[in-house]
C-alpha cells in the first residue's frame, strides 16, 4: 500500500524541510533570511538561545531563578518576556507548538505567583 504525499506546506517534524506538492524543500530560504512555517514565509533571525520556543524557557528559568534573586522588576520582565517568546513561537514555530503551549502555561503562572507573592508581601507590611 502507498503512503499518499503530505499536503503541501506541509513541515517535515524536525522542521526543517516542508512540502511543496512534488518534493521535501529547505524550509530556510538559500539567503537565510525567511522561514516556512507551514502557512508562510516570516523573516528569520539567528537567535543567542534557539528559536522563540527555546528563549521562553530560558526567561522562565531566569525567572524562577530571579524570584529568589533579582528585584521585583527584573523578574516581572524575565516572565513576560517568556510569556512573549512563547507567544511568537507559536507563530513561527507550528512543529513546536507543545513546547510553546509549555512555554506559554509556565510563565503565565510565574507571573501569577510572582503578583501573589507581591499582594502577600504588600498585605503583610501593611
Amino acid at each position: 500500500m502507498v503512503t499518499p504525499p503530505p499536503p503541501p506546506g506541509q513541515l517535515s517534524p524536525d522542521g526543517k524541510w516542508y512540502w511543496d506538492g512534488n518534493q521535501w524543500a529547505a524550509s530556510m530560504s538559500p539567503d537565510g533570511r525567511f522561514r516556512w512555517n507551514g502557512t508562510e514565509w516570516l523573516p528569520y533571525r539567528r537567535m543567542r538561545f534557539g528559536e522563540y520556543v527555546d528563549q521562553s524557557i530560558v526567561l522562565l528559568v531566569m525567572g524562577i531563578a530571579g524570584t529568589f534573586l533579582c528585584p521585583w522588576l527584573l523578574t516581572v520582565a524575565f516572565y513576560g518576556l517568556g510569556l512573549g517568546a512563547a507567544l511568537m513561537g507559536l507563530r513561527h514555530t507550528p512543529n513546536r507548538r507543545t513546547q510553546a503551549l509549555i512555554g506559554i502555561v509556565a510563565n503565565t503562572v510565574g507571573l501569577v505567583i510572582l503578583v501573589l507573592l507581591f499582594v502577600a508581601n504588600a498585605a503583610r507590611r501593611a
